[in-house]
């Protein structure tokens, strides 16, 4: 297992990681609207954040992240490669650079079905569960 930073080059296919993922969602976190909103987010804004990507049998997982507010954007793994601890390497990953930069804490809104994972992590709900564009999350810190 590989956890870098991804190169401008890498990016595109950590697009399509994403788009994959997301417009393959089959849970009602989000709406095909909301899906296909945040697939047009990633094209156009993922270069904006940095971006981890885990390698194992190629691009598992990604975590994005603004790194000036350690605000997680996204984190997903492709469907075949769950449960075998990716997205916690990612999240372990990140935390380790929070501490190594004196932050306190890592911030992200929370897909409905990805709430139980993050509760798991640590974290815990920082307000309450909203409907945005399509999308129920919870602030979670």
């Amino acid at each position: 297992m590989d956890i870098r930073i991804l190169t401008a080059a890498e990016l595109d296919e950590a697009i399509s990681l994403a788009k994959e993922v997301i417009l393959s969602e089959t849970d009602t976190s989000w709406s095909k609207e909301a899906a296909k909103s945040i697939s047009e987010f990633m094209v156009e804004r993922l270069k904006q954040f940095t971006v981890y990507g885990l390698y194992a049998e190629g691009l598992e997982s990604i975590l994005a992240y603004d790194p000036d507010k350690m605000h997680v954007i996204l984190l997903l793994t492709r469907q075949v490669s769950r449960k075998k601890g990716y997205a916690t390497a990612l999240l372990n990953h990140l935390k380790e650079e929070a501490d190594e930069n004196h932050l306190s804490k890592i911030s992200a809104n929370v897909v409905d079905s990805a709430v139980d994972f993050y509760h798991h992590y640590g974290f815990e709900d920082s307000g309450k569960s909203t409907e945005a564009g399509g999308m129920n999350y919870t602030p979670m810190e």
